[in-house]
């Protein structure tokens, strides 16, 4: 990925874009995923980060979906990641009672 200062800048979207020379003003990621395909993309086709990082434009981050499945993975990615902490507290917690419970019946001994 390019060293953003080095030819490229962040948009107001948080998309890395090329700031100088022929492809000034077009997007690292479309750039890469074009050449990835070896091809234009097609107006029906969206670049998806897998990762959800806008920056990381690395061609295995790089996803080509149609706009309704680029809707419908970004929503559920959005949910997913906005609730992780939650989900892993909530793990935690449960793991912690249960390591308690176990204890308690003196099945298992936890330094």
């Amino acid at each position: 990925m390019p060293r953003r200062g080095h030819g490229t800048y962040k948009d107001d979207r948080g998309y890395l874009r090329i700031s100088a020379g022929p492809l000034r003003g077009k997007r690292v990621h479309v750039i890469v995923a074009e050449a990835k395909l070896g091809r234009k993309l097609k107006p029906s086709e969206i670049v998806h980060h897998v990762d959800g990082d806008k920056l990381n434009c690395s061609p295995e981050n790089l996803q080509i979906l149609t706009d309704r499945d680029h809707n419908a993975v970004s929503s559920k990615q959005y949910w997913f990641l906005k609730n992780l902490n939650k989900l892993e507290e909530k793990l935690w917690q449960e793991f912690h009672a249960e390591v308690k419970k176990l204890e308690d019946e003196g099945d298992v001994t936890f330094p």
